[in-house]
């Protein structure tokens, strides 16, 4: 009883501790479910209609794409391309996501044995048969055995490293284009079912058929807005806001929008830059002159010799005359050439041989290079005793791409052949006759020269360059100015006033968007672009200095829009609102001045306005004559009586009157099966629209922002 008394004296005090317990235990449940959550947005790279897209899957995803992009053009990936590819597999990923789930709605799907016919079958489906690596080498056409060929490889266990690697590039790529085929037969059964309620009717036919039946010629003359100045008109905010309630609809946005501000320094040389250059180059004018080891000295002091001669059009243009007047051994320069200088002393110009020459060739690699040694004498024997070379190709060449084709490696730019003894068998040999030359890793290759281009005068230079850059010291000076700039700044119209006051030219960007790749093609600007974007960035905010190329780059962030509809707090879109409402109380003003009149060319000369015709207007015209894009107009024209003049017509450019001066009716007679066709087809075109109307009513998440 005691005991009990106790509790109950200490009652108050046990609520509170065990409150504070509670609480504890709620807020750490709080924080380990907020960490959870956190810790899944730095895993999902966005989400579409409430399913998320790890990171891990779509990066795998552009992975892949990338591969194919190496495989089918042949290049490496830029940063420009790196951006295309993720936009493309984000697109396609958000796309094929919500067919399929409005396919699965009505029940339409792609079976394993539709899949099969459009990929191997006997007719595949065109993304297939326009891969190149499916081509024959002999004609360029799809060929279907080859098809089959490579996707034999599939089904043979790698066994080494290296055929590993080609097995994973081979599933890669052909995974890729089988889900392409996939998708594209979803989406073309969802468009086909959609197709089919889309029928113009006779109705329609007859009322597109009347629209264009008659042609009229008119005159008219109009009073552009241009004509009133902005300070003559009135604006109120009130009316702003009225006609940003009209045309709100038109002003929604899908995705966040960032209106930013930035200011460029350029990372220019200095005066001082400019004598040191100068200094280095003049210094190796002497032994550049006279020295024997040309190639060595020249590639030590930075410059580049020539070991392939070239014909004019590919010698730098600085030294393009040069290089065929001067003699050999005699330099030209130093001179300044933009931004660099240069000199250069020619080691050759009587040099005569074809700029292309057309080559069959067999890659020999066995086991070692004695092995590949004998393989290649024995097979040169052959050749020489008359044996057929591309059978030898087909049978012996490592270079499966050409051996199929009979060795056929095609024309060569001999600009591209760094090999002196296959240089010089241009000149010293006919057509036809095979050359064996080594090259690395054990290989050896067999060329024969089957065709070749008219020879032509070519050079050999050597050529030493002085770029004139910013040393150290003056980027440390440039990036200063811009670092003080910034400091100065503490927020978006402090920035303004400093540039202001400092003549800096202030460059606006509105509606960013937060995946461009770069502001304005300024190079590694992306970092810019996250900033922008970052969360804790805040509006009125300026940004450190970002090292873009040949530029430091400081930047505030005017103005924050979430998706939904751009507002009036938008400067941007506040002053496109003003010049509806301008042009609407202009329209007002302009018409009283052309309204009542009963002769066009009288208004005109009252009011000194040119007097211009339009000739066979009807419904389907879709330009004025002269001015461009005035529907209003040409409905006016299309619809009015002969002999009178209409009434003002407000239109894009100006306030028009017209008056139309002849009706010519058509002789064609109606053919309801022609019109219905055509405006089905016509019709058609919304239904291939349904899927970005489709992409607007779902719920999209885009995060890549986060992760590039």
């Amino acid at each position: 009883m005691a005991t009990l008394e106790r509790i109950r004296s200490k009652g108050v005090f046990l609520l509170i501790i065990i409150g504070l317990a509670l609480l504890a235990f709620i807020i750490g449940d709080f924080l380990n479910n907020s960490s959870s959550i956190l810790h899944k947005d730095r895993e999902n790279v966005g989400e579409i209609n409430g399913e998320a897209v790890k990171i891990q899957d779509f990066q795998a995803q552009i992975e892949q794409l990338t591969e194919v992009y190496k495989i089918e053009v042949g290049s490496e990936i830029d940063e420009n391309m790196n951006y295309q590819i993720r936009e493309s597999v984000w697109q396609s990923l958000v796309k094929s996501t919500l067919i399929k789930e409005e396919a699965e709605k009505i029940g339409i799907a792609v079976n394993d044995d539709e899949l099969k016919e459009a990929t191997v079958g006997n007719n595949p489906d065109p993304i297939i048969t326009q891969r190149r690596v499916f081509a024959n080498p002999a004609t360029g056409q799809f060929d279907h055995d080859r098809l089959i060929g490579i996707l034999n490889q599939l089904n043979q266990k790698p066994s080494t490293p290296e055929e590993m690697e080609n097995y994973k590039t081979l599933e890669n790529y052909w995974k890729y284009f089988e889900k392409e085929v996939y998708n594209s037969r979803l989406e073309r059964k969802y468009l086909t079912l959609l197709s089919k309620g889309v029928n113009a009717n006779k109705l329609e036919a007859k009322m597109e058929f009347e629209s264009k039946k008659n042609t009229n010629d008119a005159l008219y003359i109009y009073k552009p807005y241009s004509s009133i100045s902005d300070d003559k008109v009135s604006v109120s905010d009130a009316d702003i806001q009225k006609k940003y309630d009209e045309v709100k609809a038109a002003l929604k946005i899908n995705e966040e929008l960032r209106n930013l501000e930035f200011v460029v320094f350029a990372n220019e040389p200095s005066t001082e830059d400019d004598k040191k250059a100068a200094e280095f180059i003049n210094k190796l004018v002497p032994e550049f002159t006279t020295t024997t080891e040309i190639a060595e000295f020249t590639n030590l002091n930075g410059g580049k010799c020539n070991n392939v001669p070239l014909s004019a059009n590919m010698i730098d243009p600085s030294f393009r005359d040069f290089a065929f007047a001067g003699k050999n051994g005699e330099v030209s320069g130093p001179k300044l050439y933009g931004t660099s200088y240069k000199m250069a002393r020619i080691i050759d110009n009587t040099i005569s041989y074809p700029d292309s020459i057309k080559i069959k060739h067999i890659v020999i690699a066995e086991k070692d290079s004695a092995t590949t040694k004998v393989l290649a004498d024995s097979i040169m024997n052959a050749l020489n005793g008359g044996a057929d070379f591309a059978l030898l190709a087909k049978k012996y060449s490592k270079m499966q791409q050409t051996a199929q084709n009979g060795g056929d490696a095609g024309w060569v730019l001999t600009a591209q052949i760094d090999n002196d003894k296959l240089l010089s068998a241009l000149n010293s040999h006919p057509n036809n006759v095979n050359f064996q030359f080594a090259e690395e890793s054990n290989a050896i290759q067999i060329i024969q020269i089957t065709d070749r281009t008219k020879a032509v005068r070519k050079a050999k230079l050597a050529i030493i360059e002085s770029e004139v850059s910013p040393s150290k010291e003056t980027t440390a000076k440039n990036f200063n100015l811009a670092k003080g700039f910034a400091g100065s700044s503490k927020d978006a119209a402090a920035f303004e006033a400093n540039a202001k006051k400092n003549g800096y030219n202030v460059y606006p960007y509105t509606t960013l968007t937060s995946n461009l790749p770069s502001l304005q093609n300024l190079e590694n600007s992306r970092a810019i672009v996250q900033w922008a974007f970052n969360d804790e960035t805040e509006k009125g905010a300026v940004s450190d200095v970002y090292e873009c190329g040949n530029f430091f780059v400081v930047a505030a962030l005017k103005d924050i829009e979430p998706k939904g509809y751009r507002t009036l707090a938008n400067e941007e879109v506040k002053d496109q609102i003003k010049y509806l409402v301008l042009r609407d109380k202009k329209a007002e003003i302009i018409s009283k001045d052309l309204d009542g009149a009963k002769d066009i060319n009288a208004l005109a000369a009252k009011l000194q306005l040119s007097v211009d015709s339009a000739n066979q207007i009807n419904f389907a015209t879709t330009a004025l004559p002269k001015v461009g894009f005035e529907p209003s107009v040409i409905a006016a024209i299309a619809l009015g009586k002969q002999g009178q003049v209409s009434k003002p017509i407000k239109g894009n450019q100006g306030v028009y009157v017209v008056n139309v001066t002849k009706q010519v009716p058509t002789a064609n007679k109606l053919d309801e099966k022609a019109e219905m066709e055509a405006l089905t087809t016509r019709q058609l075109y919304s239904v291939y629209r349904s899927v970005d109307a489709l992409i607007g009513n779902y719920e999209i998440v885009d995060n890549r922002k986060n992760f590039y």
